[in-house]
């Protein structure tokens, strides 16, 4: 159970960097994407990853990414072991029976002082919304093209791992999400 916490708070937080094309020719390559997150249950890092997740990616007409939306199923949330995987679907966690979909849908993508790019918006997990930045590369090879990009999160602002779980002496607050998605051109 205690790795539950950290997972899969990530796996949710991650789905809004991971990111696929689609009105600009693109499509979401789902067999070589992940979106993956790690955190700290007693000094012991703890990692997982998130199965079920919708990435869009929509650039304007000059080439610059103008919309990253992403949906993610709560239910997907994976971290190895079964009892920690339904313990993550309880109320004190991710209460997907109410609230089964994450999302997170940029207001803005700029360039950052790296030359990658920064996605804000607003990340809706477990009832509760509150903006997130989302930093990200680009990069393309013909017709092929790849997001990447990592991020923190917060699991207690979402009130993830809450109740028994809320002690940070125990379960670390942070959450690292890692994701890496694969785009191919739509001709």
């Amino acid at each position: 159970m205690r790795v539950w916490l950290f997972g899969a708070l990530s796996a949710l937080l991650v789905a809004g960097p991971l990111a696929a094309a689609g009105t600009a020719g693109w499509s979401f390559a789902r067999t070589d994407s992940s979106l993956e997150f790690s955190g700290r249950y007693e000094d012991i890092e703890l990692s997982g990853s998130c199965r079920e997740f919708k990435v869009q990616l929509e650039f304007d007409d000059n080439g610059k990414p103008g919309l990253l939306r992403v949906l993610v199923n709560t239910n997907s949330i994976e971290m190895n072991d079964s009892d920690i995987n339904q313990e993550l679907r309880k109320q004190d966690w991710f209460n997907t029976a109410v609230n089964g979909q994450a999302s997170y849908e940029s207001s803005s993508i700029e360039r950052s002082d790296d030359g990658n790019f920064i996605a804000s918006g607003i990340l809706n997990l477990k009832g509760s919304s509150h903006p997130v930045d989302v930093p990200f590369a680009w990069q393309q090879q013909g017709a092929e093209a790849s997001v990447r990009g990592e991020l923190q999160l917060l699991r207690l602002q979402w009130n993830i791992g809450i109740g028994e779980w809320a002690d940070t002496s125990l379960i670390a607050d942070e959450v690292e999400v890692r994701f890496q998605v694969r785009l191919e051109r739509n001709d």
